[in-house]
């Protein structure tokens, strides 16, 4: 029977939740309870250059942190680089390889393993023959195989092959989107390049990760990875106590799964709680379109997205590519284009010569509640509210406002106990909802979705991206706004994608000649005047 070497990187892959930023008592836990299981190696984290954005200790795994830790003798410890880190620099990947590591017998880290698209797997030789030269083991992962075909494969693990430097070939189901019969296939094109070890790192987005992992073992792997509970980026990973359990069932009685059960129902039980990692329908999705889970995770994250936005988001990307990461194709996908829906009721003078204060999303809100319900007593603006959940109590609202039917369906009956109107495209509702609305006052202004276009008039708009808030800056100048006012717009950081898309919207919105003038009474990063809610006159 093959030896299987059972590799957990879960406090690894997992940061991509956390931050890379582990409690030490849980960490002590972790390592005793990944001892006693009989695990081979852990992956404790990346070995990153230094970023700008504040990350926890094991983003960087430096060997004087590392020799900190509890680890006990049986553990093999490992970090990963990216290649990108490796190769991006100034000099050669040997040189990066220099400045990252010193020789290995000054280092608690025995296995180095490397993240690699197969783009950019040649550049890293020399970093790879020189990591050899300083005394590491090294693993070497080719990220993405299914978008590759088998001799693109093949050729790769040849050549790795003839580095003579490599001790571990790994392939990583990155989208999640791999069957047993494609893992069959990707280890059979590695075999015909490369003689050694080979390793699968699943991905459980179509929640086939245990399946996969014990396919690539059928076909000859000796090295397989896990995560306890499955922690990590997306949809996450095998879980490390399910492929023991199945392990041990199987005869490879080195094996103790039960060691973890603790570690697993205790720890990492209240972390997912918090996070929230595991598969779902959206990472399922995001696998059979051939997307990047990365894109499904910021967006949940998020918070602002519901799931009928993210799923039109997902269809965009699959239509213009979304097997990498980026800010600005998520940016663009979220945008959302072709909506036409027709309205009925006319806007106008609706709200003529007055100022409208629209109530957003932003933690700003809770901040200034006491003031903004002064100013709104004092100045009596009309209050159309973006979040039927607000702070703001429903008698000082005039009304609620929203574009998105799977918004309105989860809040309908929070709809319906405010007594308010809702300014909401009527013809968006399928029979279901159009039948359960009831009584709710539905205020219907309709809405196209064009990019680049922000215009409005007395029945609908024509807005740049499926959001409330430009639904409902097109609302306010229909209903003849003389000033809007914004409240609880915080924004975000300026690479986020929710500030890049409220950006463009924005600056749209200023190119209108006709436009009323938008002032924010809350603080603000976003390019409009802003006043305080005391002074505003």
């Amino acid at each position: 029977m093959t030896e299987i070497r059972v590799l957990d990187c879960t406090l690894r892959d997992g940061g991509y939740y956390n931050d890379w930023d582990f409690q030490p008592d849980l960490v002590e836990n972790y390592l005793n309870a990944i001892s006693q299981a009989g695990v081979h190696t852990v992956e404790l984290g990346l070995r990153l250059p230094k970023q700008e954005k504040p990350l926890g200790p094991f983003a960087y795994c430096t060997d004087e942190y590392l020799k900190q830790l509890p680890v006990p003798k049986n553990l093999e410890i490992a970090v990963m680089v990216n290649a990108a880190d490796l190769v991006s620099g100034p000099g050669t990947s040997a040189d990066a390889a220099d400045k990252m590591f010193q020789p290995a017998k000054k280092s608690p880290v025995s296995l180095v393993r490397i993240a690699s698209h197969v783009r950019e797997f040649s550049a890293c030789r020399k970093g790879v023959l020189r990591l050899k030269e300083l005394g590491y083991r090294v693993g070497f992962n080719i990220m993405q195989v299914a978008i590759h075909a088998p001799a693109v494969l093949e050729d790769a693990a040849r050549e790795i092959s003839g580095w003579g430097a490599v001790d571990v070939l790994y392939f990583a189901d990155s989208l999640g989107n791999m069957d047993a019969r494609n893992v069959s296939d990707t280890f059979s094109a590695f075999r015909k390049g490369w003689p050694g070890d080979i390793g699968i790192h699943a991905h459980n987005n179509m929640g086939q990760a245990l399946i996969n992992s014990m396919a690539a073992i059928d076909a000859g792997a000796a090295w397989i990875d896990g995560t306890i509970l499955g922690m990590g980026r997306g949809a996450g990973n095998v879980c490390t106590e399910y492929l023991l359990v199945e392990l041990a069932r199987n005869g490879h009685d080195r094996y103790s799964p039960e060691a973890l059960f603790d570690l697993v129902m205790k720890d990492f039980s209240a972390l997912k709680s918090n996070h929230e990692w595991g598969p779902n329908l959206l990472y399922y999705l995001s696998a059979v379109y051939g997307i990047h889970p990365t894109y499904v995770q910021v967006m949940i994250a998020d918070g602002r997205y519901d799931s009928q936005e993210i799923v039109s988001a997902l269809k965009n990307l699959r239509d213009s590519g979304g097997v990498a990461f980026s800010n600005e194709q998520l940016s663009s996908a979220i945008k959302k284009t072709g909506i036409h829906s027709p309205g009925t009721w006319s806007v106008a003078n609706w709200a003529r010569e007055r100022a409208v204060l629209i109530i957003g999303h932003g933690p700003g809100i809770e901040h200034h509640l006491d003031g903004l319900c002064e100013f709104i007593d004092r100045e009596k603006p009309i209050v159309i509210c973006l979040n039927a959940k607000s702070a703001i109590p429903p008698e000082k609202v005039d009304a609620y406002i929203t574009c998105s039917t799977e918004r309105l369906a989860v809040e309908l009956e929070l709809y319906r106990a405010q007594g308010r109107p809702l300014i909401a495209p009527r013809a968006m509702l399928n029979p279901f909802l159009q039948k359960k609305v009831g009584d709710i006052e539905i205020l219907d202004y309709g809405v196209n979705v064009e990019e680049g276009c922000f215009a409005f008039d007395e029945t609908g708009c024509t807005i740049p991206a499926f959001l409330p808030a430009p639904y409902a800056l097109a609302f306010a100048n229909a209903a003849g706004a003389e000033r809007i006012l914004l409240a609880g717009f915080d924004g975000f950081a300026d690479d986020d994608p929710r500030q890049v898309v409220m950006a463009s919207v924005i600056e749209l919105y200023h190119r209108q000649a006709d436009a009323a003038p938008v002032i924010a009474i809350t603080p603000t990063n976003y390019s409009v005047d802003q006043s305080t809610r005391y002074t505003l006159e």
